[in-house]
């Protein structure tokens, strides 16, 4: 056997544990000291005989593929899985953009408004559509998004609905989820898209009320920080699952101190809420570029663990999926995902919704299929492949970025932020700790506490 070319370890001083990650499978262990020097010995010398208390631990090692085969490839592994995520005609993802009008005015929105919700035809199209493609797989997942996709509430329910009954006919999983700016969350419209099985709601508040509202205001030039944060403490109250997004530059960043602050003191429900920080990239807009006073990537891998673990402090959890491994990084270089607007174009990322003129790779028919009417695009996509980037190639995080966002990559319009690859690789070993510390300490452990203290392991 052999070690595993993309194990993390990490000693957190405080408990005298050592944690340990495997980037491929996921597989997490926490060892005492006892325990790690009996971790250490296997993984330098994994084919020694070993004393029968020592077998368990090996068993883990192996279980989470930290010790390996001595045939295994793993490089070439993850190319496989990587074609099989990517090239599998039979699973079935759809952003859906029912309209790309929207009720508020945000300088940094990528997308190009119009006043154009989906019509009949265009929703017969998509009915056709999705019952040609629910029989070839047995899960779908549906993402509504926008513009605001709360202006067209009714385009939503209507296809939602469809949706739903055939995924139930051919005994198929279905997840829907919802990007909205939550301004018109009203106690009704909870009630309609609980109705049509919508579970999650992408909801972003842009650092604290005084920096959102001068971001994020309504067509009138109102503010929308107080009206966002009640609807989605409703929300939340009524059994959605909210993925709370907050946008962090260096103008906002000591603020979302204050957001979180006042996420805890609100009656929002912490168990279902996801509080999700992330970093601002530059982009083009139809206003001209949007340049905020941005933080690099190693820049923002540093403060991310400090803004986590002060929300765990104010009782709220870390989701493991910030440590998820992945066949792909998103879907718009697979086969199965299908970002569809208003009018049945066809794209393959959602950061071209309003763009489709250029950037569409076909479009619905009204049998249902699609006609693929611009391959230069649809290859450009479908042929990126990060095993064949040197730096890619070579990162011990490659496993949970897979070469990171397509979309950047492939315009390179990022204004000097690093193109596509993950902070992730920056601060894998910090977020380690913060996962650990949600995962088994409790709020009131963290009130003297202001960074972890650790170092990382070479073995």
């Amino acid at each position: 056997m052999k070690l595993s070319n993309y194990n993390v370890f990490v000693h957190y001083e405080p408990d005298n544990i050592y944690i340990g990650y495997n980037c491929v499978s996921g597989g997490m262990y926490v060892f005492n000291e006892k325990q790690f020097k009996v971790v250490r010995e296997k993984l330098n010398t994994p084919n020694k005989v070993i004393a029968d208390e020592e077998k368990v631990i090996k068993e883990k090692l192996i279980k989470g593929r930290f010790l390996i085969d001595d045939d295994i490839n793993e490089l070439k592994m993850l190319k496989i899985r990587n074609n099989i995520a990517r090239y599998n005609p039979n699973g079935l993802a759809i952003v859906i953009a029912p309209t790309l009008s929207c009720n508020f005015d945000c300088p940094y929105c990528y997308v190009d408004r119009e006043k154009v919700s989906m019509n009949q035809q265009t929703i017969t199209k998509i009915k056709k559509f999705f019952k040609k493609r629910i029989q070839k797989t047995n899960y779908a997942a549906v993402c509504w998004t926008g513009g605001e996709p709360l202006l067209a509430l009714d385009v939503v329910e209507n296809l939602n609905s469809y949706f739903a009954s055939e995924a139930k006919k051919k005994n198929a999983e279905f997840t829907c989820s919802m990007v909205t700016n939550g301004y018109l969350l009203t106690p009704s419209v909870i009630k309609r898209l609980k109705n049509c099985c919508i579970e999650t709601l992408q909801i972003t508040l842009d650092g604290y009320r005084e920096y959102h509202d001068r971001l994020r205001y309504t067509l009138n030039g109102e503010k929308t920080y107080s009206k966002i944060l009640d609807n989605l403490v409703n929300a939340s109250k009524n059994g959605f699952k909210i993925a709370l997004r907050s946008n962090i530059e260096k103008d906002n960043y000591e603020g979302i101190y204050n957001l979180i602050d006042e996420l805890a003191e609100s009656e929002i429900d912490k168990n279902r809420l996801l509080f999700a920080p992330c970093m601002v990239m530059d982009v083009k807009t139809s206003k001209g570029n949007y340049c905020g006073n941005c933080f690099n990537k190693k820049e923002f891998a540093e403060i991310e663990p400090k803004v986590l673990l002060y929300s765990i402090k104010k009782g709220f959890k870390v989701s493991k999926q910030i440590l998820s491994t992945h066949s792909t990084f998103c879907g718009a270089n697979t086969l199965s995902l299908f970002v569809i607007d208003s009018y049945a174009n066809v794209l393959k990322c959602w950061c071209n919704l309003g763009r489709a003129e250029d950037n569409k790779v076909g479009y619905v028919k009204e049998d249902g299929e699609i006609c693929f009417t611009n391959h230069k695009v649809l290859y450009q996509w479908l042929d990126w492949d990060p095993f064949e980037i040197e730096e890619c190639v070579k990162c011990k995080v490659l496993p949970i970025c897979m070469g990171g966002c397509m979309y950047y990559n492939i315009i390179g319009e990022t204004n000097g932020i690093e193109i596509g690859c993950s902070h992730r690789r920056h601060n894998l070993e910090e977020i380690l700790k913060v996962y650990y510390f949600s995962a088994t300490k409790g709020a009131s452990q963290l009130k003297d506490i202001s960074m972890l203290n650790s170092s990382k392991l070479t073995i």
